[in-house]
C-alpha cells in the first residue's frame, strides 16, 4: 500500500479545517461596546459601534444578551447578523430635542416586524409609528 495518497488526504483535510476556522465570523457582544440593556439608557450608539466593528472585519454576528435596549436608528451593514438572546428586546426610544432617529429619504417606507417585540413603520414624511413597550415610556 502506498501511504502518499493518505498523507495528501490528511493534509487537504487539515488545510480545509484550518481555513474554515479562520473564515468563521466573529461574535460581537453589544455589552462590550457599552450597551446597558436597562430600558432607559440609549443603546443604539453601542449597537452601531458593534456593527461597525464587525463590518470592518468583513462581517459577523451582533449578540444582544437578555435585556431591554432602548434605541434610535440602528444602521445595519452587509454580512451582519443580529442575534437576540431569549429575553432581549429592542424598544423604540422617544427622541429628545437634540437626539433621535436618522432621517429617511422622501421615498422610503420601512416595515419592521420581529416576533411581537418591536413593530413599526416609518412613513415617507419621517414620522414613525411604533408599538412601544410600556417600559420604554419616559418622564
Amino acid at each position: 500500500m502506498n501511504s502518499k495518497p493518505n498523507k495528501k488526504r490528511i493534509y487537504l483535510l487539515l488545510t480545509l479545517l484550518a481555513s474554515c476556522l479562520y473564515l468563521q465570523a466573529a461574535t460581537y457582544n453589544v455589552r462590550d461596546f457599552g450597551a446597558k440593556a436597562d430600558g432607559k439608557t440609549i443603546d443604539s450608539p453601542a449597537i452601531n459601534r458593534a456593527i461597525e466593528a464587525a463590518a470592518q472585519d468583513g462581517g459577523g454576528t451582533i449578540y444582544l444578551p437578555a435585556g431591554e435596549y432602548a434605541c434610535y436608528s440602528i444602521r445595519l451593514k452587509s454580512n451582519i447578523h443580529l442575534y437576540l438572546e431569549q429575553g432581549a428586546r429592542i424598544i423604540a426610544a422617544f427622541p429628545g430635542k437634540e437626539e433621535g432617529y436618522d432621517w429617511q429619504s422622501p421615498t422610503s417606507i420601512i416595515n419592521i416586524r420581529t416576533s411581537d417585540t418591536v413593530t413599526g413603520r416609518t412613513r415617507s414624511s419621517g414620522e414613525s409609528v411604533w408599538k412601544i413597550s410600556p417600559s420604554a415610556v419616559r418622564d
